[in-house]
Parts: C-alpha cells; sequence; structure tokens
C-alpha cells in the first residue's frame, strides 16, 4: 500500500508541478498586474456582496484571469463565487476556461454542482480544457459518478495529456470497475507512454482483481520502465488477491531497472511474504 500511494503521489505532484509553472506563467504575462489583491475581490473596495466576483463576470480577459489564478491558490468560494465561476466555463477565452475548472477542482466536493457543467467541458474545443475539467471532477470526488460515460468516452481523446487525466479520474471517483476497468485496460497499448504509466497505475485503484491481474502481468513487460515499476505496484495494492502474479513479479526482480527491481520486491512482500523470502537479494 506505501508502495502505491508513493507512485500515486508521485502522478499528483507530477499534474500539481505542470498546473504551477502555467498559473506562474499566467502571473508574468501581465509584469504590469500587481500581484496582490486583485480588483473586485480583495478587501479594499472589493468586499461587498455586489462587488466580490465582479472581477469575473464584469471584467476584462486579464482581470478573469487573475482573479481565477487567486481563486485556485486560495480555494475559498461562496455561492455567488461559485456561479460566478460557472459562468467562466463558457468564456471565450481559452485560459479563463481552463483556470475556471481549475477553480472549481480546487474546491473539491463542495463543487458538485459544477459537474454538469464540468461535462460538457469534456468536450470542449481546447485539449487544455478539457484536461482540466476532468482533473476538476477527479477532485470533485465521488458526485463526478454522472460523469463516468464521457470520462470513457474521453480514455479515446486524441490528446495524451486528456487521456491521463481521464483514466485518472475514472479511477478515483468511484465509478463502477466493471464498466470502466475494461476501457482503462485498453490504454496500456496506449502509444504515449505517459498514458501507459497512468494507466497501470489506475487498475490497482478500480477494484475486480480478476480483471486487472491479466492485463497488469502483460505491462510487467512493457518497453518503459515506469510502466512496468506502476503495474508492480498495483499488483502490490491487491495484496494475496495477487497470488497468481508472483512468477511475473519474480522474473521482474532480474529487471534491467532498479526501480523495477525494487517494486516488484515490494510487491512479492506484500502479495507473499514466503514467495519473497525466497528470493535472492537484489543488486
Amino acid at each position: 500500500m506505501r508502495t502505491r500511494r508513493a507512485l500515486l503521489v508521485c502522478a499528483v505532484l507530477g499534474l500539481a508541478l505542470v498546473g504551477g509553472i502555467w498559473l506562474q506563467q499566467t502571473r508574468a504575462q501581465d509584469p504590469a498586474q500587481p500581484t496582490g489583491e486583485t480588483p473586485g475581490l480583495g478587501q479594499q473596495g472589493g468586499s461587498g456582496p455586489q462587488t466580490r466576483w465582479q472581477a469575473l463576470t464584469n471584467g476584462d480577459t486579464q482581470a478573469r484571469v487573475e482573479a481565477l489564478v487567486m481563486l485556485c491558490n486560495s480555494g475559498r468560494v461562496d455561492a455567488e463565487g461559485l456561479q460566478a465561476i460557472l459562468q467562466c466555463l463558457g468564456d471565450p477565452d481559452e485560459q479563463v476556461r481552463s483556470l475556471a475548472a481549475t477553480a472549481l477542482g480546487s474546491m473539491g466536493d463542495r463543487a458538485a454542482e459544477a459537474v454538469p457543467a464540468l461535462v460538457e467541458c469534456l468536450s470542449d474545443d481546447s485539449p487544455r480544457v478539457r484536461s482540466q475539467a476532468a482533473q476538476a471532477l477527479q477532485m470533485i470526488g465521488d458526485a463526478s459518478v454522472p460523469a463516468v460515460p464521457e470520462l470513457v468516452r474521453c480514455l479515446r481523446d486524441p490528446e495524451p495529456v486528456v487521456r491521463m487525466t481521464s483514466a485518472l479520474a475514472l479511477a478515483n471517483i468511484g465509478a463502477e470497475p466493471a464498466q470502466v476497468l475494461p476501457e482503462v485496460a485498453k490504454l496500456l497499448s496506449d502509444p504515449d507512454p505517459t498514458v501507459r504509466v497512468a494507466a497501470a497505475g489506475c487498475l490497482g485503484r478500480l477494484g475486480r482483481p480478476d480483471l486487472a491481474i491479466p492485463v497488469l502481468k502483460e505491462a510487467l513487460g512493457d518497453a518503459q520502465a515506469s510502466v512496468r515499476a506502476n503495474a508492480a505496484a498495483s499488483l502490490a495494492g491487491m495484496g494475496p488477491d495477487a497470488l497468481p502474479a508472483v512468477p511475473d513479479l519474480s522474473a521482474c526482480l532480474a529487471d534491467p531497472d532498479p526501480m523495477v527491481r525494487g517494486q516488484a520486491a515490494a510487491a512479492l512482500r506484500q502479495i507473499s511474504p514466503g514467495a519473497a523470502a525466497s528470493t535472492p537479494a537484489l543488486p
């Protein structure tokens, strides 16, 4: 469990790092804009009920971007603010729409009301918006279950980042395993290695070891070391249910990549301590 959690944390941190860089670039686009309070959202001149969210509803594009960046960082939004952000999902500017989805995701389950609008964003012309909408649905959690059919469709999106974020969302919103696991498993043949890495990690979180183990055993032979390692971590999370994979994991102890060898050894300890004890020490 510890190994799987570490890999999942790494994946989430990777997405967060990309988002953080993007937000920093957004701030840098207008050096003249103050980096403190945004007009209409700060304490001075914008705290009244009629003006608090005016930067989102009446401001120019840059004002909306700056306001949304601050909201992404704070996550503090009331009911009026939620409605203002929902309006931004239909903004003509791609960056505003994308940041609006990010802001809703930062609210977690408090943004459950936004699920239908975010589902619509999964068909946005912009892959950035589609990806951020999928990530927001993941962060909202179980309330996003109605989005499952559209997220499954997004597993076939032409953009790798949308396929990846959709798989991560499906693995974290309580979707019915029999409905989504076969579709996520298809991503183990994706031409993009980052998508295969995400798929291997997601399969361990969807339940139904009987469906996941055969495809994860195949993933242990992937050409990409990070895919092999994530497959081993997913098998580890299944505990004794993954006993059928013990021979395949034992073979991975001779993998040329040290990360894969380490993950395979950790998986064997969690699945079958007896089998782990009989394996030779790692080089």
